[in-house]
């Protein structure tokens, strides 16, 4: 077993520690903490496969992200009460890691299977951006967007690397 799947069996075992409502809980799904009583737990969809990668617009909470392992990205606009699939040009990919940009609401990025994709409507349509990215198995499973700079991307994939994207004022 590879470094990264060590890592997942390790967090999935804190979240089996932590939060065993969760595990023993409809699945997938999506769910809100009580700081109340740690251990209640409410679904909120999207039902149907696995949930890999959340993301919640910090300007407005009421838009939550999705990824998932076999239908893309969906979106929620109203605090996860209903959901939209928003996959255009991102397709069935598995999606491992989503980022929302702070400074530009509606620009999302998503590390897949297949690279880094991104939107800037919200997810309506999405484009790949791996330009720059070399090696094989673009599987990229984190996305941060640098907070003193918010141009650069950083994307975390398997092998154990992690590229920075260059900044557009810059070019570095």
């Amino acid at each position: 077993m590879g470094r990264a799947g060590r890592w997942r069996r390790i967090a999935a075992g804190f979240v089996a520690l932590l939060m065993p409502s969760v595990l023993s809980g409809p699945s997938p799904a999506l769910a809100t903490w009580s700081p109340a009583a740690f251990s209640v737990w409410s679904t909120h969809g999207p039902s149907g496969g696995d949930v890999t990668a959340l993301a919640i617009d910090l300007t407005d909470p009421a838009v939550i992200y999705v990824g998932t392992p076999t239908a893309g990205v969906f979106r929620s606009t109203d605090g996860a009460a209903t959901w939209r699939r928003a996959s255009k040009g991102l397709g069935d990919l598995y999606v491992d890691a989503l980022a929302l940009d702070p400074s530009s609401p509606g620009t999302v990025y998503a590390g897949t299977l297949a690279g880094v994709f991104k939107t800037v409507d919200g997810g309506r349509s999405w484009g790949p951006m791996s330009a720059g990215l070399s090696g094989s198995g673009l599987f990229v499973h984190v996305v941060v967007i640098d907070p003193a700079a918010p141009s650069v991307l950083y994307a975390g994939w398997r092998c154990g690397r992690c590229d920075r994207s260059p900044s557009p004022r810059t070019g570095r």
